[in-house]
């Protein structure tokens, strides 16, 4: 077993040795990440790769993004919860892992249309772009930059057919009557799935929604588009500590590198740290290696990576077996377009609701001013039972004017009277 004294200088300065072993000294890894907020970048304090030209500075860690922005991304501003953003994404990744291998291409296209698409859908909203058609356009980009290039008809028909045998698939479950007779009831799921026309308007519509999208990318992107995967760093991590002969340890390895492409830590960490989370996973299910430790320190500190960032990467890749478990049922697609108008539809409801709320409330406030007022209506008219008492000031002035005006015209009709009475006697 590999110790801590065996490693040589390694223990002295890990960095050094990291780099100097994995490269060589002949130049620093594209991981290098810059100072961020949040986890995954910026844990080890290492100054991005940068080249400035002509005054223009670019680098290649400008796709990491903080748990803030993942959390206030354009999909959750337009109404779409974390689960179904999450399960779409996934399924995206689904449709391009099986493209892929239709197409003939390695793995490393396959990988490498996973983070773009977790990048792009960092900066587009999933109302706006379907993923279907982004799952097509990240192959058709990724074939490119693998240099494996595809024809657009290729990769159109390859997710056309995809699609058909999908839909194919939902329709047999939908008509299966639960009796053990498999066969369906729709005479469209046996009918044999052809390539499309290109000639139609339907591919056109298609290959004109591919490029559209592909120019949308390269934009987001601002045509950097470095992609730099786990699948290395676990391989070098293994024979780093004298692994390289555990062939289920490797094989384990490189499989939660596969899935991990699947969740967003592509955007959140570095490779080499997701590596280092794979090997973790890797190690703890076969329970094969004890890795060395020295004063407590844990063999991860020597790759920048925390205790902190390791748990929540291992979450994460956890939480994917829990969403959609091996060897269950595959992701399916999403109308998140209708999703929005049900969010949009409550939100409405909800909106209405709380009006009505507001109105009831000031109704009822109204009326318990009204009761107060004929409370003490009522209350005063109990204190005055005669008339004119009980007012207070300004009713006895209102009485004693009544009164004088009373006495001042019987007063003048007597004047009157006595008139009349003396001009008939004369």
């Amino acid at each position: 077993m590999l110790s801590w004294t065996n490693l040589g200088n390694l223990s002295q300065n890990p960095k050094r040795h990291y780099q100097n072993f994995f490269h060589s000294g002949k130049k620093r890894p594209l991981s290098a990440a810059r100072h961020g907020e949040g986890h995954g970048v910026g844990q080890g304090g290492r100054s991005a790769l940068r080249y400035t030209v002509m005054g223009l500075t670019v680098h290649h860690d400008n796709f990491y993004f903080s748990d803030a922005q993942i959390e206030k991304s354009p999909s959750r501003d337009d109404g779409i919860d974390e689960v179904c953003e999450f399960r779409s994404k996934v399924y995206g990744c689904e449709l391009i892992q099986e493209g892929s291998i239709l197409l003939k291409a390695t793995q490393a296209v396959a990988c490498t249309g996973q983070v773009l698409l977790h990048r792009f859908y960092a900066k587009r909203s999933l109302i706006h772009f379907d993923v279907e058609t982004v799952a097509a356009t990240c192959v058709f980009l990724a074939c490119k930059l693998e240099e494996q290039p595809r024809k657009v008809r290729d990769v159109i028909n390859v997710f056309h057919r995809g699609k058909g045998v999908r839909n194919r698939g939902l329709n047999g479950t939908a008509g299966n009557t639960g009796t053990g007779n498999t066969s369906t009831s729709n005479n469209s799921s046996t009918d044999p799935l052809h390539p499309l026309d290109t000639q139609s308007d339907q591919y056109d519509q298609l290959k004109c929604d591919l490029i559209r999208t592909e120019r949308h990318a390269l934009r987001e992107f601002g045509f950097c588009v470095q992609v730099e995967h786990p699948h290395k760093f676990v391989l070098n991590y293994l024979r780093m500590f004298e692994c390289a002969g555990d062939k289920s340890l490797i094989q384990s390895s490189w499989a939660y590198a596969n899935d991990s492409l699947r969740t967003d830590l592509c955007i959140r960490f570095k490779a080499c740290q997701v590596a280092v989370a794979c090997v973790h996973l890797a190690n703890r299910f076969l329970k094969r290696t004890k890795m060395p430790e020295k004063n407590n320190e844990h063999w991860f500190l020597l790759f920048d990576v925390t205790e902190g960032d390791l748990n929540i990467m291992c979450e994460s890749i956890l939480a994917l077996y829990v969403m959609c478990a091996p060897g269950g049922e595959r992701a399916r697609y999403i109308d998140v377009k209708k999703a929005e108008v049900d969010v949009k539809k409550a939100q409405g409801d909800a909106k209405i609701t709380k009006q009505v709320k507001e109105v009831e409330a000031k109704l009822s406030y109204i009326r318990s001013l009204e009761n107060q007022i004929t409370e003490q209506t009522e209350r005063r008219r109990s204190r005055s039972p005669e008339r004119g008492q009980g007012r207070g000031r300004l009713g006895d002035r209102r009485d004693v004017s009544r009164d004088r005006h009373e006495r001042r015209e019987r007063s003048r009709s007597r004047d009157r009277h006595d008139r009349r009475r003396d001009e008939t006697r004369q």
